[in-house]
């Protein structure tokens, strides 16, 4: 449904049943393709982007280059859950200390509780 192969595309049904599919299963592969929908842009409209970022995150951490930076651009703005998982991320990758200690205080000062322990 996604890329219309074997029917008609209809990329809100897709993202639908792929919703469905991790409220129901957790199916990482469904989470990991929700990620990359994000990245890419196709989520824009069909979902919050609170929701899509511990969808991104996934998919970032599995090497998917606009997952990340779809988070990089989320968290420049004011998507609290993108900061701290971009942090996360960067953490997990020894990254620059600096931002990532930047990104957990931005994101604690705006209210979330995972940064605040950081």
């Amino acid at each position: 449904m996604i890329d219309g192969r074997g029917t008609e595309k209809d990329v809100p049904t897709a993202v639908n049943w792929l919703r469905r599919t991790v409220r129901e299963t957790d199916f990482e592969p469904a989470r990991a393709l929700l990620g990359q929908l994000a990245g890419a842009g196709i989520l824009e409209g069909l979902v919050a982007p609170q929701t899509a970022v511990p969808w991104a995150a996934l998919a970032a951490q599995k090497g998917e280059a606009t997952a990340l930076n779809w988070l990089k651009e989320q968290s420049a703005g004011e998507n609290r859950p993108a900061r701290t998982a971009l942090a996360q991320i960067l953490q997990a990758q020894e990254g620059d200390a600096a931002e990532i200690a930047r990104l957990y205080a931005e994101a604690a000062e705006m209210g979330d509780a995972v940064a605040q322990y950081y």
